[in-house]
Formats: structure tokens, C-alpha cells, sequence
């Protein structure tokens, strides 16, 4: 929703999803890419959780730090040697996918929001 209503005013938005799952022992099934995961690869605390950081983890902490470096710097977060990341748009829905398979993806969680877009648009009554 915060994406999409970026139509509206002249600054780009970078919609992304965070996919990698941090190696927490014995609980990363459990977890997966849970909220806040990112942070501890934003800012290159890879133990955050109790995690046990590889070195994929270092090299996609790495990237991350770029990435987010970038955008703080230009107010965008593409550059060399990054993977190249649309702006959202509504007519192409375009994401980033932070994970194991990083890249500009399209179409993120579409049957979810067209839901919650009904709810929002249904009217409410009085109880």
C-alpha cells in the first residue's frame, strides 16, 4: 500500500522482499526470512538471533551494505557493480528479491493485495 501511494508525489519508491533465511541452529526452518531478519545483514551483525553466519552470508551482508549505502548516497539504490532494482510502479509492480535468488522481480503477493484492497473498498457498517 505504501508503495503504491507513492504514485502520487515525484520520489521513487524501491518495493523489496527479504528472502534469505538467517542460519539460527535448529530453528532456521522454523523461522525462515522472519521480520527484521534484514537488519542483522543491513548492518553486518550476522550473530543477531543467535545466528551462525557462512561465508554467503558475509558476501550477501556485503551486498546489502552496498545496495543500502547507494541509496542513502543518491536516493537510488541501483549502481556498479549492484543488481539492477526498478522503481515500484502500479503498472509493473516491480520488487526486489533480497535472497538466495536476488534480482528485479515483478508482481509481489498480487492475490494478497487485490484482497485486501476488497476490504479496504467494502463499506463498513455500523454494529
Amino acid at each position: 500500500a505504501w508503495a503504491r501511494g507513492m504514485g502520487k508525489v515525484s520520489s521513487d519508491a524501491y518495493l523489496y522482499w527479504f528472502t534469505w533465511e538467517p542460519p539460527i541452529p535448529e530453528r532456521q526452518a522454523e523461522l525462515g526470512a522472519f521480520h527484521a531478519a534484514e537488519l542483522g545483514y543491513l548492518f553486518g551483525n550476522l550473530d543477531l538471533f543467535g545466528a551462525v553466519p557462512t561465508d554467503a552470508d558475509r558476501q550477501f551482508s556485503d551486498l546489502m551494505a552496498s545496495i543500502w549505502t547507494q541509496f542513502a548516497k543518491t536516493g537510488n539504490p541501483n549502481g556498479n557493480g549492484l543488481p539492477e532494482w526498478p522503481p515500484y510502479a502500479l503498472d509493473t509492480d516491480a520488487y526486489m528479491e533480497l535472497g538466495i535468488e536476488t534480482g528485479a522481480k515483478r508482481g509481489l503477493r498480487t492475490e494478497q493485495i487485490a484482497l485486501f484492497d476488497r476490504v479496504v473498498a467494502r463499506p463498513q457498517t455500523a454494529q
